[in-house]
């Protein structure tokens, strides 16, 4: 929770200079950083630990519809694996 005198002294007039929506939250921004970590791949124990999560659990019922292609990625990776061992 971000204290209201420093969302009315700094971070209101940040996200306006930077064109933000005048609604936005500073748990926007929190959101937003987490979606964009995950979908470029991040691990999901570091993401969760950055946002200072319970556990893993808790990350990936927030966030499991920005990473649906986990398994597809990590099958590609097992592929890649086990073809680098044939040649």
């Amino acid at each position: 929770m971000i204290p209201d005198n420093l969302a009315k002294r700094s971070f209101r007039p940040i996200t306006q200079r930077c064109g933000f929506a005048p609604e936005m939250r500073f748990h926007d921004l929190r959101y937003t950083a987490a979606t964009l970590l995950l979908r470029r791949g991040a691990n999901v124990k570091v993401v969760s630990e950055t946002l200072r999560h319970g556990g893993i659990s808790n990350t990936l019922r927030i966030y499991a519809h920005v990473i649906p292609n986990m398994q597809q990625v990590a099958a590609d990776v097992m592929d890649s694996v086990l073809a680098a061992r044939d040649v």
